[in-house]
């Protein structure tokens, strides 16, 4: 059985591999684990509205808009309204966004690697 030590030196090695994760992220596209996320989110799920996009991130509202602004920025991230309800507002992956995420299969490598240290906690 493993100490409490040897656990919280893994924890943190865990947590070194997400934010070197993150830095590479940053440096070779331009995003953010959590934008990395929301361009996942979008092309499993397609066109989804902002309180979708945050109960399947689990990040709150404000967090969720300040990712989605900064995508469609970007211009990674589309705005649609909604065919019944003008109001109602619905986001979609553009072109440029469709190929980042293929672009980004070198850094979910990593991630899975990650994944497996954890398991094997």
């Amino acid at each position: 059985m493993q100490n409490s030590m040897e656990i919280l030196c893994k924890i943190r090695n865990i947590y070194h591999a997400i934010g070197n994760i993150e830095r590479q992220l940053q440096e070779a596209h331009g995003i953010c684990l959590n934008e990395g996320s929301l361009l996942a989110c979008l092309d499993t799920h397609g066109k989804c509205t902002a309180g979708q996009i945050a109960q399947m991130l689990d990040l709150s509202a404000s967090n969720t808009s300040k990712i989605i602004a900064s995508m469609e920025k970007k211009g990674l991230v589309g705005r649609l309204q909604g065919d019944s309800d003008k109001r109602r507002m619905f986001f979609s992956l553009t072109p440029a966004g469709l190929d980042l995420l293929k672009s980004l299969s070198g850094q979910t490598e990593q991630a899975k690697q990650v994944l497996q240290e954890i398991k094997e906690l």
